[in-house]
């Protein structure tokens, strides 16, 4: 039992490196082509710490329930849903926030890698807020 506490308490302690995701200054960039990369960068970045905390979600369900199936199987189904679900709602929410800009133009494509860049963080958060 000690055992299993112990991984799900380094599980969730991982967690917090997510949430201080390191992220470029972008507002330094002396070109819109700079601020454009600088961005994607970074968007590239979150994307990468954020597909890392969903496969953390999942290790940390498996090592609270791995003694029973029909505990686990459901929640990790429930995550799968959850996640898909919740990038349709960010490619959504994304795109009419980036409507602010020309579609297309880099300024479209910057508002909306620095809103999957905004709403990466705040799912990685979820992630850490897990109760399992």
């Amino acid at each position: 039992m000690n055992k299993k506490l112990l991984s799900v308490a380094l599980l969730s302690l991982s967690f917090s490196s997510f949430a201080a995701l390191a992220e470029q200054d972008c507002s330094k960039m002396d070109s819109t082509g700079g601020v454009y990369d600088c961005v994607q960068k970074n968007k590239d970045e979150s994307e990468v710490a954020l597909n890392k905390a969903y496969g953390e979600a999942k290790k940390k369900i498996t090592a609270a329930y791995s003694n029973d199936a029909s505990y686990e199987k459901p929640l990790q189904l429930a995550l799968l849903d959850g996640q898909r679900a919740w990038v349709k709602f960010r490619e959504n929410q994304c795109k009419m926030e980036s409507l602010v800009a020309e579609e297309g133009s880099s300024a479209n494509k910057t508002a909306a890698n620095n809103c999957i860049i905004r709403m990466n963080k705040q799912r990685i958060a979820q992630f850490g807020e897990m109760p399992y």
